[in-house]
Protein backbone atom coordinates (compact mmCIF):
# COMPACT_ATOMS: atom_id res chain seq x y z
CA UNK A 1 0.00 0.00 0.00
CA UNK A 2 1.45 3.57 -0.42
CA UNK A 3 2.77 5.16 2.02
CA UNK A 4 1.81 8.59 3.63
CA UNK A 5 4.27 10.90 1.31
CA UNK A 6 2.66 9.07 -1.43
CA UNK A 7 -1.01 9.91 -1.26
CA UNK A 8 -2.04 10.65 2.10
CA UNK A 9 -3.51 7.22 3.64
CA UNK A 10 -2.91 6.88 7.14
CA UNK A 11 -1.97 3.10 7.92
CA UNK A 12 -2.05 2.57 11.66
CA UNK A 13 1.06 -0.03 11.64
CA UNK A 14 2.98 2.56 9.57
CA UNK A 15 2.73 5.39 12.15
CA UNK A 16 6.43 6.28 13.52
CA UNK A 17 6.57 9.78 14.57
CA UNK A 18 4.98 12.06 16.93
CA UNK A 19 3.08 14.29 14.24
CA UNK A 20 1.70 11.00 12.46
CA UNK A 21 0.18 10.00 15.77
CA UNK A 22 -1.45 13.49 15.34
CA UNK A 23 -2.80 12.52 12.42
CA UNK A 24 -4.05 8.80 13.18
CA UNK A 25 -5.81 10.14 16.45
CA UNK A 26 -7.50 12.62 14.47
CA UNK A 27 -8.50 10.14 11.81
CA UNK A 28 -9.40 7.52 14.75
CA UNK A 29 -11.70 10.60 16.37
CA UNK A 30 -13.81 11.01 13.68
CA UNK A 31 -14.63 7.59 12.79
CA UNK A 32 -15.23 6.63 16.58
CA UNK A 33 -17.62 9.43 16.57
CA UNK A 34 -19.78 8.75 13.93
CA UNK A 35 -19.55 5.19 14.85
CA UNK A 36 -21.10 5.86 18.27
CA UNK A 37 -23.19 8.77 17.78
CA UNK A 38 -24.55 8.59 13.74
CA UNK A 39 -25.06 5.12 12.56
CA UNK A 40 -27.90 3.43 13.51
CA UNK A 41 -28.66 -0.29 13.19
CA UNK A 42 -29.16 -1.16 9.95
CA UNK A 43 -28.02 1.84 8.21
CA UNK A 44 -26.79 0.70 4.69
CA UNK A 45 -23.50 2.99 4.41
CA UNK A 46 -20.87 4.16 1.80
CA UNK A 47 -17.44 5.62 2.68
CA UNK A 48 -15.51 7.63 0.00
CA UNK A 49 -12.13 7.57 0.27
CA UNK A 50 -11.74 4.50 2.47
CA UNK A 51 -7.91 4.77 2.51
CA UNK A 52 -6.27 1.99 4.76
CA UNK A 53 -9.29 0.18 5.53
CA UNK A 54 -9.13 0.57 9.81
CA UNK A 55 -11.85 3.07 9.89
CA UNK A 56 -14.62 1.22 6.98
CA UNK A 57 -14.17 -2.07 9.69
CA UNK A 58 -14.80 0.32 12.55
CA UNK A 59 -18.05 1.78 10.89
CA UNK A 60 -19.31 -1.86 10.01
CA UNK A 61 -19.22 -3.18 13.30
CA UNK A 62 -22.05 -1.32 13.95
CA UNK A 63 -23.90 -0.71 10.37
CA UNK A 64 -26.42 -2.86 7.80
CA UNK A 65 -23.81 -2.61 5.99
CA UNK A 66 -20.31 -0.59 4.75
CA UNK A 67 -19.41 -0.53 1.39
CA UNK A 68 -16.14 1.58 0.95
CA UNK A 69 -14.56 2.73 -1.96
CA UNK A 70 -10.73 4.57 -2.92
CA UNK A 71 -9.08 5.63 -5.77
CA UNK A 72 -5.96 3.53 -4.85
CA UNK A 73 -6.29 0.26 -6.09
CA UNK A 74 -3.47 -0.94 -3.96
CA UNK A 75 -5.08 0.50 -0.28
CA UNK A 76 -8.15 -1.05 -1.37
CA UNK A 77 -6.42 -4.75 -2.14
CA UNK A 78 -4.53 -4.03 1.24
CA UNK A 79 -7.80 -3.31 3.30
CA UNK A 80 -9.67 -6.46 1.44
CA UNK A 81 -7.32 -8.97 2.79
CA UNK A 82 -6.90 -7.22 6.26
CA UNK A 83 -10.62 -6.24 6.93
CA UNK A 84 -12.90 -9.05 6.38
CA UNK A 85 -16.62 -9.13 7.56
CA UNK A 86 -19.79 -10.32 6.08
CA UNK A 87 -20.67 -6.78 5.84
CA UNK A 88 -18.25 -4.87 4.44
CA UNK A 89 -17.19 -4.52 0.68
CA UNK A 90 -14.41 -2.66 -0.82
CA UNK A 91 -13.85 -1.58 -4.32
CA UNK A 92 -11.77 0.55 -6.35
CA UNK A 93 -12.85 3.25 -7.81
CA UNK A 94 -11.12 6.50 -9.27
CA UNK A 95 -14.53 8.20 -11.10
CA UNK A 96 -16.06 11.37 -10.75
CA UNK A 97 -19.57 9.61 -11.10
CA UNK A 98 -20.44 7.27 -7.81
CA UNK A 99 -21.14 3.72 -9.41
CA UNK A 100 -24.39 3.57 -7.40
CA UNK A 101 -28.19 4.74 -7.92
CA UNK A 102 -30.00 7.29 -6.72
CA UNK A 103 -30.93 7.06 -3.08
CA UNK A 104 -28.60 4.03 -2.73
CA UNK A 105 -27.38 4.48 1.14
CA UNK A 106 -28.34 5.96 4.31
CA UNK A 107 -25.54 7.32 5.20
CA UNK A 108 -22.36 8.52 3.39
CA UNK A 109 -18.74 9.01 5.27
CA UNK A 110 -15.87 10.75 3.54
CA UNK A 111 -13.14 11.87 6.48
CA UNK A 112 -10.13 13.82 4.62
CA UNK A 113 -10.99 13.78 0.76
CA UNK A 114 -12.79 16.93 -0.18
CA UNK A 115 -9.07 18.77 0.50
CA UNK A 116 -8.42 16.44 -2.53
CA UNK A 117 -11.32 16.63 -5.03
CA UNK A 118 -10.40 18.84 -8.46
CA UNK A 119 -14.14 19.66 -8.32
CA UNK A 120 -15.86 19.68 -4.80
CA UNK A 121 -18.79 20.80 -6.00
CA UNK A 122 -19.66 17.99 -8.09
CA UNK A 123 -18.34 15.80 -5.84
CA UNK A 124 -20.63 16.98 -3.05
CA UNK A 125 -24.05 16.64 -5.61
CA UNK A 126 -22.78 13.12 -5.87
CA UNK A 127 -22.79 12.23 -2.65
CA UNK A 128 -26.71 13.85 -2.55
CA UNK A 129 -27.58 11.81 -5.55
CA UNK A 130 -26.72 8.38 -3.85
CA UNK A 131 -28.24 9.93 -0.03
CA UNK A 132 -32.20 8.78 0.20
CA UNK A 133 -34.18 11.36 1.13
CA UNK A 134 -33.19 12.37 4.88
CA UNK A 135 -29.63 10.47 4.38
CA UNK A 136 -27.23 12.29 5.99
CA UNK A 137 -23.59 13.08 4.85
CA UNK A 138 -20.71 13.70 7.17
CA UNK A 139 -17.43 14.90 6.08
CA UNK A 140 -13.99 15.92 7.85
CA UNK A 141 -11.66 18.28 6.35
CA UNK A 142 -8.68 20.53 7.67
CA UNK A 143 -9.54 24.14 8.84
CA UNK A 144 -7.50 26.13 6.88
CA UNK A 145 -7.36 29.11 9.06
CA UNK A 146 -4.72 27.45 11.14
CA UNK A 147 -2.84 26.10 8.11
CA UNK A 148 -2.72 28.71 5.42
CA UNK A 149 -2.82 32.67 5.00
CA UNK A 150 -5.52 34.31 2.90
CA UNK A 151 -5.05 33.22 -1.31
CA UNK A 152 -2.37 30.52 0.06
CA UNK A 153 -1.75 27.66 -2.08
CA UNK A 154 -2.03 24.66 0.12
CA UNK A 155 1.76 24.10 0.99
CA UNK A 156 0.78 19.76 1.17
CA UNK A 157 0.86 18.63 -2.63
CA UNK A 158 -1.99 16.61 -2.41
CA UNK A 159 -4.87 18.87 -1.48
CA UNK A 160 -6.03 20.75 -4.11
CA UNK A 161 -8.44 22.88 -1.79
CA UNK A 162 -8.83 23.54 2.03
CA UNK A 163 -11.63 25.01 3.35
CA UNK A 164 -12.63 27.36 6.15
CA UNK A 165 -15.90 26.96 8.21
CA UNK A 166 -17.48 29.81 6.49
CA UNK A 167 -16.89 28.46 3.10
CA UNK A 168 -18.80 24.89 3.38
CA UNK A 169 -22.50 25.91 3.76
CA UNK A 170 -22.30 27.32 0.60
CA UNK A 171 -21.13 24.86 -0.94
CA UNK A 172 -23.10 22.23 0.55
CA UNK A 173 -26.91 24.39 0.21
CA UNK A 174 -27.47 23.59 -3.08
CA UNK A 175 -27.90 19.81 -2.59
CA UNK A 176 -28.64 19.26 1.27
CA UNK A 177 -31.59 20.82 2.99
CA UNK A 178 -29.36 21.53 6.20
CA UNK A 179 -25.53 21.75 6.95
CA UNK A 180 -24.30 22.04 10.37
CA UNK A 181 -20.29 22.84 10.63
CA UNK A 182 -18.33 22.15 14.18
CA UNK A 183 -15.18 21.56 14.86
CA UNK A 184 -12.36 18.40 15.91
CA UNK A 185 -10.77 20.09 19.11
CA UNK A 186 -8.07 18.68 19.63
CA UNK A 187 -5.36 18.39 23.07
CA UNK A 188 -3.14 22.05 22.98
CA UNK A 189 0.02 19.80 22.37
CA UNK A 190 -1.52 18.57 19.37
CA UNK A 191 -2.51 22.04 18.28
CA UNK A 192 0.72 23.81 18.15
CA UNK A 193 2.85 21.07 16.65
CA UNK A 194 0.17 21.69 13.41
CA UNK A 195 0.62 24.86 13.52
CA UNK A 196 4.77 24.62 13.54
CA UNK A 197 4.41 22.21 10.68
CA UNK A 198 2.09 24.95 9.22
CA UNK A 199 4.74 27.58 9.56
CA UNK A 200 7.52 25.38 8.66
CA UNK A 201 5.87 24.22 5.46
CA UNK A 202 4.46 28.00 4.46
CA UNK A 203 7.98 29.00 4.60
CA UNK A 204 9.76 25.91 2.15
CA UNK A 205 7.11 27.04 -0.37
CA UNK A 206 7.93 30.80 -0.27
CA UNK A 207 11.86 29.35 -0.74
CA UNK A 208 10.86 26.60 -2.68
CA UNK A 209 8.60 27.49 -5.62
CA UNK A 210 9.52 24.38 -7.51
CA UNK A 211 8.66 22.12 -5.28
CA UNK A 212 11.83 20.45 -4.97
CA UNK A 213 11.05 20.11 -1.14
CA UNK A 214 9.18 16.90 -2.72
CA UNK A 215 12.11 14.93 -3.36
CA UNK A 216 13.40 14.76 0.36
CA UNK A 217 13.03 11.57 1.48
CA UNK A 218 10.23 10.90 3.83
CA UNK A 219 12.48 9.45 6.61
CA UNK A 220 14.24 13.15 6.96
CA UNK A 221 10.81 14.61 7.04
CA UNK A 222 9.75 12.36 10.26
CA UNK A 223 12.99 13.71 11.76
CA UNK A 224 11.64 16.70 11.29
CA UNK A 225 8.51 16.48 12.63
CA UNK A 226 10.51 14.65 15.88
CA UNK A 227 12.07 18.10 16.37
CA UNK A 228 9.45 19.60 16.28
CA UNK A 229 6.96 17.67 18.50
CA UNK A 230 10.56 18.10 21.21
CA UNK A 231 10.29 21.64 21.37
CA UNK A 232 6.32 21.58 21.83
CA UNK A 233 6.79 19.13 24.37
CA UNK A 234 5.58 15.28 24.64
CA UNK A 235 2.45 15.92 27.23
CA UNK A 236 -0.27 14.92 25.16
CA UNK A 237 1.27 13.77 22.12
CA UNK A 238 0.20 9.99 22.86
CA UNK A 239 -3.60 11.62 23.67
CA UNK A 240 -5.93 9.03 23.16
CA UNK A 241 -9.16 9.81 20.99
CA UNK A 242 -11.60 10.88 24.12
CA UNK A 243 -9.08 14.00 24.97
CA UNK A 244 -10.60 14.86 21.58
CA UNK A 245 -13.83 16.35 21.11
CA UNK A 246 -16.07 18.18 18.76
CA UNK A 247 -17.22 21.46 19.35
CA UNK A 248 -19.43 24.06 17.81
CA UNK A 249 -16.73 26.93 18.12
CA UNK A 250 -13.03 26.98 16.95
CA UNK A 251 -11.04 25.89 19.88
CA UNK A 252 -7.90 24.30 18.84
CA UNK A 253 -10.16 23.06 15.88
CA UNK A 254 -7.64 21.66 13.19
CA UNK A 255 -10.23 19.62 11.37
CA UNK A 256 -13.71 20.51 10.33
CA UNK A 257 -16.54 18.01 11.52
CA UNK A 258 -19.31 18.54 8.70
CA UNK A 259 -23.20 16.77 9.13
CA UNK A 260 -25.16 17.93 6.20
CA UNK A 261 -28.79 16.20 5.90
CA UNK A 262 -30.24 15.06 2.09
Amino acid sequence: MSRLEEGGRMAPDSVQSPYERALLSRHVFAYSQVTGRYIDKGDRLLEIGCGEGYGSALMAGKAGSVTAIDSGADAVAHAAEKYKAGNLEFKAYAGEVLPFQDGEFDKVVSFQVIEHVKDPSAFVKETARVLKPGGRLYLTTPNRVHRLKEGQKPWYKFHIREFSAGEIPPLLSPFFRSCKVGFISVPPEYFEMEKKVARIATLAQKLDPLGLRDRIPYGLKQFVFRLISKKAGTAGLDAAPAEFSLIEDDRNGLDLWIEAVR
